[in-house]
């Protein structure tokens, strides 16, 4: 039989071994190159009962987004109450196909709440390029959840605490269409001094960088 000592020293030499090799290379590294995508744009929101915007440029600026969906009104006659302008964003996932689905979420410039309100088709774009130039990578469109429904809380809205409601941001679950993805340049090439393809390689990122990790690798 194997001495009560000596067998608690093996069982503490073998017992980190045995979580090292458990450990999978995926479980601590990602591919360089593939990354999410965040997306932006402006929208408008209609049918928010009197919870809307206020102040003139409200009325101008659903004119001009109504125009480009083609219905054409006159200034005077929208109820800018019932309206507001959001800020629509999206995390667009690695290797998205046209066709496929994504959440959406979307934030009030200056309406009270968002409660009941639909938002309009629109365009969303990789945040930061010009959108006038950018390709439209998304169409958002539809119902809007606002509250503990859409599992929006300050948190998400950048405040300090998760479980309060906020009524100016709401999500559009499944809301918004692929148009387009977006190319993931993970595969790295070697070439020769006659710019001929010579090998591959993929370039890993430890989600935890240090030494023992990368030698261990």
């Amino acid at each position: 039989m194997i001495p009560r000592i000596l067998l608690t020293i093996l069982i503490l030499i073998l017992a980190p071994l045995a979580a090292r090799a458990e450990t999978r290379i995926g479980d601590i590294t990602k591919v360089g190159g593939i990354d999410e995508n965040f997306l932006q744009g402006y929208g408008l929101v209609v049918g928010l009962n009197g919870k809307g915007d206020k102040g003139p440029a409200i009325r101008h600026v659903a004119q001009m987004i109504l125009k480009k969906l083609g219905n054409e009104f006159n200034e005077k006659d929208l109820e800018a109450k019932n309206m507001a302008i959001v800020h629509v964003t999206a995390k667009l996932p690695p290797f998205a196909r046209p066709g496929q689905k994504i959440d959406i979420t979307v934030a009030a410039q200056g309406a009270q709440s968002l409660e009941g309100g639909i938002l309009l088709a629109t365009h969303l774009h990789i945040a930061g390029l010009d959108p006038k130039s950018a390709p439209s990578l998304v169409m958002a469109q539809g119902a809007i959840l606002v509250g503990n429904t859409g599992q929006v809380g300050l948190q998400n809205a950048g405040g300090n605490s998760g479980g309060a409601s906020v009524p100016t941001v709401g999500k559009l679950v499944g809301g918004g269409l692929v148009l387009g993805g977006v190319e993931q340049n993970y595969i790295k090439e070697v070439r020769d001094k006659k710019d001929k393809v010579v090998g591959r390689f993929i370039v890993l990122v430890l989600l935890n960088a240090n030494a023992t990790n990368s030698s261990e690798i």
